[in-house]
């Protein structure tokens, strides 16, 4: 049985995104027990270019940390939170 986390790999294979982001990606989501990442795995199997969106934020969200800006990572939450609200709808 694959688990999600290679459901995740493999759609991040097939994606747009650098070996390296792609690597930057799977890094984060292992450090996520499996049975909490089979919404990501759906949601990236049912939209493959969800992808590039979670790879903007996590860059976004590297940039926010190193100039230590708390409006910055503000403003990337609140974007989160409206793609969310967006994939719900």
């Amino acid at each position: 049985m694959d688990t999600n986390l290679y459901k995740i790999r493999e759609v991040l294979k097939g994606s747009k995104l650098s070996a390296k982001n792609q690597d930057e990606l799977i890094t984060l989501f292992s450090s996520v027990p499996d049975a909490e990442l089979e919404s990501v795995a759906k949601l990236l199997s049912e939209d493959p270019g969800l992808a590039e969106t979670l790879n903007s934020n996590l860059q976004r969200k590297r940039e926010a940390l190193t100039v230590g800006s708390s409006d910055l990572w503000n403003s990337i939450l609140t974007d989160e939170k409206d793609q969310l609200a967006a994939i719900k709808n």
